[in-house]
């Protein structure tokens, strides 16, 4: 009975211990992840005339100023300005103070630079400043990685011709096309909007991409769902002449 006791003792005591671990592991893990992009910059050193580093020498020779950390994805900003973001296995660093102004490409701004007249979307460096600070940099670091992501996949296929058949074919069956496949598909499909009027360009864009009804097409743009169809149909003559002269 005394026994008893005793391992229950010693259970409750490594239970409260074990407690204490994970607290601890997850004050660490999560860092002045509240702080605000304001405050971590009066943490961090300008990285202006810096090369960027490694991942390994930022872990091995810099000091953590806040870590912000998910299951499949994290943020250490260390107090030389620099951010080691890490998705899964990939990794990327970031210039903290080079996350100003966030620059990006809506659907439309996308058939507006068929045109080569497109001027991206952007939030002002303004609105994260007061947030958490985690919002603004896993932006530029998840474009960082994606970018990445596609050059790796890219300099693989060029590497390494003998399987990039087979690569191909990996991909198609996965992902229902490979990278090099959708780089392709998308010049042509650019190509191919550059060819419309601006008004074809605009309901094909709503109808196929955005997924809206021509009713709902014509009560955006003012005009009847017919007047919707008839651009439409004018738009699909003209991909589809095009496509037949282009055709090899």
């Amino acid at each position: 009975m005394i026994m008893k006791v005793t391992r229950n003792n010693r259970s409750v005591k490594a239970l409260a211990q074990s407690k204490a671990t994970a607290t601890t592991q997850d004050s660490v893990m999560n860092m002045n992840e509240k702080m605000t992009l304001r405050e971590l910059q009066t943490l961090i050193s300008s990285t202006k005339g810096l090369s960027i580093p490694t991942a390994k020498a930022l872990r091995t020779t810099d000091t953590p100023v806040a870590v912000y950390s998910t299951t499949n994805f994290s943020i250490t900003v260390y107090a030389c300005g620099f951010a080691l973001a890490k998705s899964y296995k990939r990794t990327t660093v970031v210039r903290v103070d080079a996350c100003r102004d966030y620059k990006y490409q809506t659907l439309h701004d996308k058939i507006a630079d068929t045109k080569k007249s497109a001027t991206p979307s952007h939030v002002g460096f303004d609105v994260f400043l007061d947030i958490a600070w985690p919002v603004r940099i896993m932006l530029t670091a998840e474009d960082q990685l994606e970018e990445n992501n596609d050059k790796a996949a890219h300099r693989a296929i060029s590497e390494h011709p003998a399987i990039a058949a087979d690569v191909k074919e990996y991909n198609r069956y996965v992902h229902g096309e490979s990278v090099e496949d959708m780089v392709i598909n998308e010049i042509m499909k650019a190509e191919m909007l550059s060819t419309l009027t601006d008004k074809q360009r605009e309901v094909y864009v709503l109808y196929y991409d955005e997924g809206y009804t021509l009713q709902e097409i014509g009560e955006m743009l003012g005009v009847t769902w017919v007047s919707v169809r008839n651009r439409l149909e004018g738009a699909m003559k003209k991909i589809h002449k095009n496509y037949a002269e282009n055709r090899v």
